[in-house]
């Protein structure tokens, strides 16, 4: 290695001052102890960004509204989570209570039909009853038939008028009434229209699960930990919702 070549003048002023030997310059510096202002903005943006875009389970889009309009109306629905949070997550919160109750409902609608079996009645519809019964079993009715429905998955044709979605409490309505047979929809079908998989939740959880510790080790950051905590809550009430499904 070649000696380092000093100046003389800088030779003098270290003799004059009492240095002996010229430091040289080092070649690895690491990073500081700390984040900039920018680098805490980009972490909130970036975070707040990706949780709103991944945590909403938007209804399915009306036909013909094309994939801007798609675009469009999640942005919508991306600022108003963004600027609200606690409204969305209530939006959630009755969804999933509507969920809940339409299968509740169904649980006892099939009790009532497999009563009727047992006690050998012969009710006025006893050929229907008997054909619900036998759907209801191979496609009983869970969660995610009840965010399918509640999400417009499911839409009713009626004779000279045009089709129109119905969702969990109606469609338990028509079916036990008679004027709608039980809608036998298999798992593997909505699961077909459902454009999220399971990596994609996973890495919305660990997005979310990494913000929280950020924000715990800087706490000041206070507004981003409550928001991703309010997006925690939101998620665990539509996780069984089917993501973006289509209306085909």
């Amino acid at each position: 290695m070649a000696p380092l070549k000093v100046p003389a003048v800088l030779v003098a002023d270290a003799a004059a001052n009492g240095i002996t030997e010229i430091p040289r310059s080092p070649g690895w510096i690491s990073s500081p102890n700390g984040r900039g202002t920018i680098d805490i903005l980009l972490s909130c943006l970036v975070t707040i960004f990706l949780c709103s875009w991944s945590v909403l389970c938007l209804n399915i889009p009306l036909a013909g509204i094309g994939q801007f309009g798609f675009l469009l109306n999640k942005a919508r629905w991306m600022g108003f989570t963004i600027f609200f949070p606690e409204m969305t997550t209530g939006i959630a919160a009755e969804q999933w209570r509507s969920a809940i109750q339409s299968v509740e409902d169904f649980s006892l609608l099939k009790e009532e039909w497999e009563s009727a079996e047992e006690d050998g009645q012969q009710p006025e519809k006893w050929m229907t009853t008997q054909a619900n019964l036998s759907r209801i079993n191979r496609a009983p009715w869970t969660m995610r038939h009840a965010f399918l429905a509640d999400m417009g998955g499911l839409v009713l044709k009626c004779p000279d008028f045009p089709a129109f979605p119905i969702d969990g409490s109606q469609v338990v309505w028509l079916v036990k009434n008679g004027y709608l047979d039980y809608p036998e929809v298999s798992m593997a079908e909505i699961w077909d229209k459902n454009k999220a998989d399971g990596f994609a939740r996973a890495v919305t959880i660990a997005q979310i699960i990494v913000s929280i510790l950020k924000s715990i080790y800087f706490i000041w950051q206070s507004y981003v930990f409550f928001y991703v905590v309010r997006l925690c809550a939101l998620k665990s009430l539509v996780w069984e919702g089917a993501d973006e499904t289509s209306g085909s």
